[in-house]
């Protein structure tokens, strides 16, 4: 019996011919076409990106502007509406206040006979508002009036407004001057700082004023 010979497939013409110069070329042109086709896949995908990013951008911008207009005109309202509550406060107390010392013009043993409110007036361009003024023949009380007093009222009134009163009002120029500061609600520290200013210092007890001064307490001269 005879055995079977296995035959080998014949190589290919190309075979052991190597790489050529074209070739490479060939692969390389292969390689080109296909990074720019990939390139230009990847630019329309960043195009699209960019756009819908732009998209998001704008449409979260109108968003933020429109909340910032409505918080902007929830701040204005709220603003308004606590500027109104704080001007009716203080009219309240201004009020009360002229209606006291129209009925009590006696202060640390000086009768008052007059009790301007609201005077003003303007002198070589100083000008001036004081809220309650009480005169005699020879004494002045003028009264700054707040609803609640603060620090700065105190600050304000006695370095700045009552030093000025008798050059805007020189009528006054040969009187005693007295300054004092009334409100309905005043905290116990401005009570004191008030005092060592050498200002009087007015609340409400019921229906009437109240001074807070303590005994020992004299009036600065200003």
């Amino acid at each position: 019996m005879k055995k079977k010979t296995k035959q080998m497939a014949e190589p290919s013409p190309e075979y052991g011919q190597g790489l050529t110069f074209e070739k490479v070329w060939a692969a390389l042109q292969e390689t080109k076409e296909i990074l720019r086709i990939s390139q230009l896949e990847t630019d329309k995908k960043m195009k699209e990106s960019a756009a819908e990013i732009e998209r998001f951008l704008k449409a979260s911008s109108a968003e933020t502007d429109r909340k910032l207009k409505e918080t902007d005109m929830i701040v204005k309202n709220l603003s308004k509406t606590v500027g109104g509550i704080g001007k009716n406060n203080g009219d309240f107390a201004e009020e009360f206040f002229v209606t006291a010392f129209g009925e009590s013009k006696t202060i640390n043993g000086v009768t008052f006979n007059i009790v301007s409110t609201n005077l003003k007036n303007i002198v070589n361009g100083i000008e001036g508002e004081y809220d309650i003024v009480l005169t005699n023949c020879n004494t002045v009380l003028v009264v700054e009036v707040k609803y609640k007093l603060h620090e700065a009222d105190i600050d304000d009134f006695v370095n700045e407004r009552l030093p000025r009163f008798k050059q805007i009002f020189p009528q006054y120029k040969k009187h005693i001057l007295w300054g004092g500061v009334a409100a309905l609600v005043i905290p116990r520290n401005y009570v004191k700082k008030s005092e060592d200013c050498g200002l009087f210092v007015f609340s409400q007890a019921d229906n009437q004023i109240k001074t807070l001064n303590s005994k020992k307490f004299k009036p600065e001269l200003f």
